[in-house]
């Protein structure tokens, strides 16, 4: 058994290796995203409260834009155009969150 210090030290060493390693760089996509919702003000903090076959779900906005960055790519270009129209109307992005929210509700 690994005493506290042992297991201190090793995750110092995996830290420092990954630390080193190369950061994955982002995509289009995620890029414009993240600007997209950084000038816009969005609060990633809003919990939606979603029911599910397993019942009521919280979920935060962050996880439902960690969601959108893994989804495949005409789905990102559909939540994009989405998204552009939402903003060319001066609507709230938030209800649009919550819509996608009930995708990955269990």
């Amino acid at each position: 058994m690994l005493t506290h210090s042992e297991l201190a030290k090793i995750v110092r060493r995996v830290d420092s290796k990954m630390a080193r390693m190369p950061k994955p760089k982002k995509s289009a996509f995620v890029r414009w995203l993240e600007t997209f919702l950084a000038e816009k003000g969005t609060d990633l903090e809003t919990v939606f409260e979603i029911p599910g076959a397993s019942g009521p779900n919280m979920i935060p906005a962050a996880v439902v834009v960690e969601h959108i960055k893994q989804a495949p790519a005409h789905e990102q270009a559909a939540i994009k155009t989405m998204l552009v129209r939402i903003d060319f109307a001066n609507a709230p992005l938030l209800p649009f969150f919550r819509h996608l929210a009930q995708a990955i509700a269990i």
